[in-house]
């Protein structure tokens, strides 16, 4: 048995040439497993087995429906005996030939909709240049791209030609039952979306999260086996790094992906077979609904630059929701990088959207913070009482006013950020100090105001 990669002492050849000998063709039909791992920065693992003929021995084999986006240097070849040669050829009567044969009369295009379902269309073919097509449908002329979603139909010519490039390997020696054909393909690519749902009157939000998977590699991949690695992988050259499994991965008994660590990263194993057509996008279960605790608080950052402050400084605080993630013997709960979207629930007004962030990548057991947006019922308003400056050092006065116009008492978190070497010397309300940071945390009544006085003195570095 040999494994040789394109890269590793064989050529790479793109044109139009064969080898003498009637080849081995090896297309869906033949395809018995198709293993995809996808990785959050584009890039995917194809691994395809194929059923070989019994007593085969012929010294070429064509594979057909390769992604276009294969990266040629990361293809492996195992169970097809010794390895001479793998090329990556151009058909010499691919589809946009045919398709120049056909420039003036109707033909049938195909695509997918959202719901996975085939779409067909028919339009009259005008013209056909540089990988676009110039179709007329009725009233409307447009462009679309050979490679994008509208699939052109072609009937199938009487002798046996690929329609797109093709892998041709030249061997020798035994075979086995099967030939594995691995290699890294761009154009698909996954994310994670998190939907929290608060509930209004409670500490407590439900964690709902679902992995989104685009496919715009340029083929249709129904019946697949897929798995997808959460997290950031190196990319050697510019190329993604090839990450081979050291085993097989067993798939989930249940509706759920299976979660487990994976080297460095995280691995999700979807359960069954999934069909990812050209240019859709879908959406699966990525881990079972959650309930989990959370805090709410308000914050405002207040920067103190030790120079007159002529006029008033006025702001709104920013919400902020915070909840831990679960870590147990029974339950590791990490998060993928991906959007998350916050909700509220009300029985009288139902669904709300209140904010919405991108997260990066948390582990399980640490502390998710999320920033909403600003709370329209609470204003700040900074004004600068005291402003004295002798030598390197400057004594300076604020006095800030919350008010809260809602219906409920808030508690704001008042930041100083501090670009001095800094002393406080006077606070109406006791502060937290750490680093360059002095912080209040303020009562604010409803409907009611709340003021904080403090003074500072500042020198100079």
């Amino acid at each position: 048995m040999l494994i040789r990669t394109l890269a590793a002492g064989t050529a790479l050849l793109v044109s139009g040439q064969s080898f003498a000998a009637d080849p081995l063709h090896l297309a869906n039909d033949e395809l018995t497993q198709r293993r995809l791992m996808i990785f959050q920065s584009g890039q995917t693992l194809f691994s395809e087995q194929y059923a070989l003929p019994q007593g085969f021995n012929a010294p070429l084999i064509e594979i057909e429906g390769i992604s276009p986006q294969l990266q040629p240097g990361s293809a492996l070849v195992n169970g097809a005996g010794a390895i001479e040669h793998i090329a990556l050829l151009t058909p010499k009567n691919g589809l946009q030939e045919r398709l120049k044969a056909v420039v003036g009369q109707t033909i049938t295009l195909k695509r997918y909709g959202a719901d996975g379902q085939a779409i067909y269309r028919e339009a009259r073919l005008l013209e056909i240049s540089n990988g676009q097509l110039l179709v007329e449908d009725g009233d409307n002329v447009e462009h679309l791209a050979l490679n994008g979603d509208w699939k052109p139909l072609l009937p199938k010519p009487v002798r046996h030609e690929p329609d797109s490039p093709y892998l041709q390997i030249k061997r020798d020696g035994q075979t086995e039952k099967a030939l594995t054909l691995s290699y890294m393909g761009g154009g698909i690519n996954w994310q994670a979306d998190y939907s929290l749902t608060l509930d209004a009157n409670d500490t407590t939000l439900s964690l709902q999260a679902q992995a989104t998977l685009a496919n715009h590699s340029g083929i249709d991949l129904p019946q697949s086996q897929i798995r997808l690695l959460a997290g950031q992988v190196n990319q050697p050259q510019g190329s993604p790094r090839l990450y081979m499994a050291k085993a097989a991965m067993e798939m989930a008994a249940d509706s759920m992906p299976s979660e487990e660590a994976f080297e460095d990263y995280h691995l999700y194993t979807l359960p069954g077979l999934t069909d990812l057509p050209a240019g859709t996008t879908t959406s699966v279960p990525l881990m079972p609904t959650q309930t989990l605790d959370y805090s709410n608080s308000y914050h405002f950052q207040m920067p103190v630059y030790g120079n007159a402050q002529p006029e008033t400084i006025q702001g709104r605080p920013q919400r902020v929701i915070r909840f831990n993630l679960p870590q147990s013997a029974e339950r590791d709960t990490p998060l993928p990088a991906g959007n998350a979207r916050v909700y509220t629930s009300d029985p009288q007004q139902g669904l709300s959207f209140i904010g919405g962030q991108y997260i990066a990548a948390h582990a399980a057991g640490e502390q998710v913070e999320m920033v909403l947006g600003e709370a329209f019922d609470i204003g700040i308003e900074q004004t600068q009482s005291l402003y004295e400056r002798q030598g390197n050092t400057t004594r300076t006065g604020y006095q800030v006013t919350l008010s809260n116009a809602g219906k409920t008492a808030k508690s704001i978190e008042l930041t100083a950020n501090f670009n001095q070497n800094w002393k406080i010397t006077q606070s109406s309300a006791p502060a937290k100090t750490q680093g360059a940071q002095a912080a209040w945390t303020i009562q604010v009544p409803a409907g009611g105001k709340t003021t904080l006085s403090y003074q500072v003195e500042l020198t100079r570095r």
